[in-house]
């Protein structure tokens, strides 16, 4: 039988120790084996010119590589999961094999492997392997090194001004003290992950133009000043950094004797800032000046009583169980900011924060009205291009509906009076807002609240619509919500041409996600209603939406 690539199918069932099957070695093309229990593959020397895939993932009792010396065109080396495979074969000699090595969680795998020069990525995650040879220097068109979760206590220092295409490094779960200083000079780094590190106790050395820093589970106790020259800086990401207190002396206070109107700002590039399940008692007021600042997570952070000042075009913003957050305030500017398929999310997430003053609340669903308003105003213009998704998200531990809401019910649906207008060229626009006992929800099930109305013309007419909103549309799977929420939420179907409404009805009703089954034991306790008009306009040649549009409320 010919073997010019191997059946998948048949070989996943292999549970021999041994490669038994008779072929002509320069035939075979593609060698696939995950799963198998085979120990070895073959005794001596094979000419394998023609290999160009080798495929050993996942099997388990695989002891051996054997010599690899004549399969000089391999592309792909797949050894993942192989957990008493030991030592990978000399594999210098492999001028095709530049990005697809993956070596990663082969528990045994104590050896640095002899490499071709030509390498750019590396994956060797969660092995045995102790230490980075000096001989990396060597591998100078690497971009991507991967070693998380290995033994590696130490790296080299004379390697890095060598590896001058170094843009990715991955060093998760190590027991790395610290990056050394020479890493300074790696100008291609841009993305460094040093979670999960416990020796890892103060700012690491990072270069200048470092875009992604991860720190997250590390016994860190502050962000030092110095950290202000990283001016590249898009995302900090330092959950779970139970030392972490406060920003004292941290980069946020440098900030505040910058120059923004010059716009020279040091972190001027910061959009992500997480320091959820910290133990932060403030953050600074100078994190107002962050301008590019969209995200900022601050879950669980159960220290954290206050938030007088946020960036002026956040996004999102999560501070889900701060349960000692008492006051927020947010500045009132909007500007338009889309992703590329023209999707924006707006969310403010306040669930659990029972202690939050009454005029914390009034505050965020201001903001979240103008929000509304602003969006409803671009909408009727008619100047975006090509169909936009905007979504507004809000969640506060909150018992009551807002009087913001004009229209009330102390139930699960309401029907309000509308006022027509002979004018034809206008649209009605509502933003909904329910209280939800979330108290039997012991299960942490996925839920969507939807939202049925309908709409009554001056002539009888009826028009039927619905909306929803989904808790799945959480980051980092659902969370659980105690007690009562009250929730607003705002897309595109909420906005519809007027058609000389004069009544409209809303019901309430809550499914689970899965399946669509109504919930009886997760209830609408109260529902609102905010309703508004804004007259439809053309977009005149030239006006044409802009991105950097930004909109100001006193």
């Amino acid at each position: 039988m010919y073997f010019g690539s191997f059946n998948v199918s048949l070989l996943e069932e292999l549970s021999i120790g041994v490669l038994a099957i008779k072929f002509r070695p320069e035939h075979l093309v593609e060698l696939r084996l995950p799963g198998s229990n085979i120990e070895q593959l073959w005794n001596g020397m094979q000419n394998l010119v023609n290999l160009r895939v080798i495929d050993l993932n996942g099997c388990k009792n695989l002891l051996t590589i054997p010599d690899l010396s004549r399969a000089i065109n391999v592309k792909r080396l797949s050894v993942s999961y192989c957990k008493r495979l030991v030592q990978l074969p000399f594999m210098t000699h492999m001028k095709s094999l530049h990005c697809n090595l993956f070596a990663s969680c082969s528990a045994n795998l104590k050896k640095f492997p002899e490499l071709p020069l030509h390498m750019t990525c590396l994956v060797l995650a969660t092995t045995a392997i102790e230490e980075l040879p000096e001989t990396t220097k060597y591998l100078d068109q690497l971009v991507h090194l991967d070693l998380s979760f290995s033994q590696v206590k130490h790296l080299p220092s004379t390697i890095w001004s060598s590896l001058n295409k170094l843009a990715y490094l991955n060093m998760s779960g190590t027991r790395i003290q610290n990056l050394p200083s020479t890493i300074l000079k790696s100008d291609a780094l841009e993305t460094i992950y040093l979670s999960y590190c416990p020796n890892i106790t103060r700012f690491p050395n990072v270069p200048e133009n470092i875009k992604y820093l991860y720190l997250a589970n590390i016994p860190i106790e502050e962000v030092p000043s110095s950290a202000e020259r990283l001016k590249n800086l898009h995302e900090l990401r330092m959950t779970n950094c139970k030392r972490l207190k406060n920003f004292s002396a941290s980069i946020l206070d440098d900030i505040r004797n910058l120059s923004v109107r010059s716009g020279f700002c040091n972190l001027g590039s910061l959009t992500t800032l997480d320091v959820s399940e910290s133990n932060i008692m403030e953050i600074p007021v100078s994190i107002k000046q962050l301008y590019n600042l969209y995200y900022l997570y601050l879950r669980d952070c159960k220290c954290l009583k206050s938030l007088i000042e946020l960036p002026p075009l956040l996004l999102q913003l999560d501070a889900h169980g701060c349960t000692s957050l008492e006051r927020v305030s947010i500045t009132q500017q909007f500007r338009h900011t889309f992703c590329e398929d023209n999707v924006r999310f707006d969310k403010m997430r306040f669930a659990n924060c029972f202690n939050l003053y009454r005029d914390a609340v009034d505050n965020i669903l201001a903001n979240a009205l103008l929000k509304i308003h602003c969006m409803a105003k671009e909408r009727a213009k008619g100047c975006y291009e090509g169909a936009i998704h905007h979504y507004l998200d809000i969640v506060v531990a909150w018992s009551k509906t807002s009087e913001r809401f004009e229209y009330q019910s102390t139930n699960s649906s309401i029907t309000i009076k509308l006022s027509p207008d002979c004018k034809s060229d206008r649209i009605l626009g509502f933003a909904p807002c329910v209280v939800v006992d979330c108290d039997n929800n012991h299960e942490n099930m996925d839920t969507r609240i939807f939202c049925k109305f309908r709409l009554k013309t001056k002539w009888g007419d009826y028009h039927n619509f619905e909306s929803e909103w989904v808790s799945r549309m959480y980051n980092y799977g659902p969370k659980c919500f105690e007690s009562n929420h009250m929730i607003i939420w705002f897309h595109g179907s909420m906005l519809q041409e007027d058609k000389h409404y004069e009544e409209a009805s809303f019901e309430f009703y809550i499914t689970d996600e899965c399946c669509g089954n109504t919930l009886e034991y997760i209830k609408v306790e109260k529902c609102g209603v905010h309703v508004f008009y804004v007259d439809a306009e053309r977009c005149t040649p030239g006006s044409a939406f802009k991105s950097s549009k930004i909109f100001s409320f006193k």
